[in-house]
């Protein structure tokens, strides 16, 4: 058996990229969850804690390679994939101008701004917050 230590990077870029869009799918699953938590909406009862980040112990790629040198935790690669997903996969992230229909704006719970040039929500520690806390009293300090 290969140890996790041990196994190099690899300059495949295909693997690379299989490994970003892995992450990618998991943080959309996330925030799919954790908003569907936070509106009541139907699977409400989920945590978004079930669902799984991907398996990085013997990927080849160099970001599962610096996942295990840095020895990220889950909400440090939640962290990480948040902050990639405005290069990689910022549609996913459109989900954040949900406009609250109470008072018929954007939900300031979410955080982030609108990028200038793209018009792309740029999630920020506010966004991150709302994601591990929205759901959960203890997190919140409630």
């Amino acid at each position: 058996m290969i140890s996790a230590e041990i196994v190099n990077p690899c300059c495949d870029s295909q693997l690379n990229l299989a490994a970003l869009f892995r992450e990618m799918q998991w943080l959309e699953s996330v925030i799919h969850q954790v908003i569907i938590s936070y509106l009541q909406q139907e699977g409400h009862e989920r945590d978004w804690r079930d669902n799984p980040e991907p398996d990085l112990a013997l990927d080849p790629s160099v970001y599962a390679y610096y996942v295990r040198t840095w020895q990220l935790d889950r909400l440090e690669r939640l962290a990480l994939a948040l902050a990639m997903a405005v290069h990689l996969k910022v549609e996913l992230l459109d989900i954040f101008f949900g406009v609250n229909q109470q008072i018929d704006r954007s939900f300031s719970e979410f955080g982030g701004h609108t990028q200038k040039n793209s018009g792309g929500f740029q999630p920020t520690g506010q966004t991150f917050a709302f994601l591990i806390s929205a759901n959960d009293p203890l997190l919140k300090g409630d």
